[in-house]
């Protein structure tokens, strides 16, 4: 499959076809001769603290985006979240994964998140800006995420899916690794906890751990 069939297939999974704009990203170079199928798996998205028609996850998953304005659809855009500018705090983490897949000698004329996809895990935003999802998480949350994340994963037919969150993995991580035996299914933490997790040397889920796994498995 080309990136386009790829998008189309994931347009029939019926959650996206509620909400298109929480799509997976696919980079122009997911599909490439020089390197594996890469997905990787953040934690969930954010709407401003002042929008509430996520916080019910009963009304989350029988809605649609059209209950929400431009403004709240932009934050959780995944391409778009993907492609823009990145020079808020809350884009740490793709600067981060971005400056790692650099550091592999990839193409520097174009960014290096354009050769993998990308997606979060919990379907159902945060009712927090900022917060980590574990505080709001219910158990119709992981069935859905559960269910979207298995079918993605046999759409898009990834070589290596690294869990960017440690919370995610702890949730839906390992039981996607059991469920897909023949993938390489492994974790680190958030790229936004900087010198507490990320940059800290004596955490063994580090960013020295995500690079060592690329170095390892995706080259």
């Amino acid at each position: 499959m080309i990136k386009k069939d790829l998008i189309q297939a994931l347009s029939q999974i019926s959650f996206y076809k509620q909400f298109p704009v929480m799509k997976p990203f696919i980079g122009d170079y997911y599909i490439s001769e020089i390197h594996k199928k890469l997905l990787l798996v953040g934690e969930s998205y954010y709407l401003p603290n002042e929008t509430t028609v996520h916080h019910s996850p009963s009304v989350w998953y029988k809605s649609n985006q059209k209950v929400l304005n431009e403004d709240e659809i932009e934050w959780i855009y995944c391409d778009g979240l993907l492609t823009c500018d990145w020079e808020g705090n809350g884009h740490q983490i793709y600067r981060e994964l971005n400056k790692c897949i650099f550091s592999l000698k990839i193409d520097k004329k174009k960014r290096a998140m354009d050769e993998v996809a990308f997606t979060n895990y919990f379907q159902r935003p945060a009712e927090k800006e900022g917060e980590s999802f574990k505080y709001f998480c219910t158990e119709e949350d992981i069935n859905n995420s559960d269910e979207i994340l298995d079918k993605v994963v046999k759409i898009i037919k990834p070589d290596i899916v690294i869990f960017v969150s440690k919370y995610a993995w702890d949730t839906g991580g390992i039981k996607l690794k059991n469920n897909f035996t023949n993938i390489i299914v492994d974790f680190v933490c958030h790229p936004g906890t900087g010198g507490r997790y990320w940059h800290n040397a004596e955490y063994p889920h580090n960013k020295t751990k995500f690079i060592k796994i690329l170095k390892k498995n995706f080259i």
